[in-house]
């Protein structure tokens, strides 16, 4: 994750503070609660670097970032009306595509209007480069 997070801020991106572990914690109690995934712990690597990332139109939720230029894991994830996509957690989103993950492992970008799958990996890294158009 260091290196991502490098390659972050060689590029300006904006990177909200490290995420509290009792926001975590507290996040993905109530995800599941909610009947939504937790958060993967390979998501939240990412987020124990940067609670929210803006960049090139793209960004990457947080867990409850106080920094309100950031949006919200859960909240983006109750406002979303799935179609095609059940069984999926929302992450981030750029201008035309949402990232979102299963508990599988699987990271998708999804077509923001129509749910299209554009793309699909394993590897989380990769996932925040596309999203960010890094």
């Amino acid at each position: 994750m260091q290196n991502l997070l490098e390659e972050l801020k060689e590029a300006d991106a904006e990177c909200n503070e490290p995420a509290d572990e009792r926001k975590i914690l507290l996040d993905n109690k109530t995800l599941e609660e909610a009947g939504f995934l937790k958060i993967p712990e390979v998501w939240l690597s990412i987020l124990r670097v940067a609670n929210g990332i803006w960049f090139n139109g793209g960004e990457i939720y947080g867990v409850q970032p106080e920094n309100p230029s950031f949006r919200d894991i859960i909240a983006e994830n109750q406002d979303i009306v799935w179609e095609k996509t059940d069984g999926v957690l929302l992450l981030g989103e750029n201008d035309d595509e949402l990232l979102a993950c299963d508990e599988d492992g699987w990271f998708y970008v999804l077509d923001k209007n129509d749910e299209t799958l554009w793309n699909k990996t394993k590897d989380a890294k990769a996932a925040v480069r596309y999203i960010l158009k890094l």
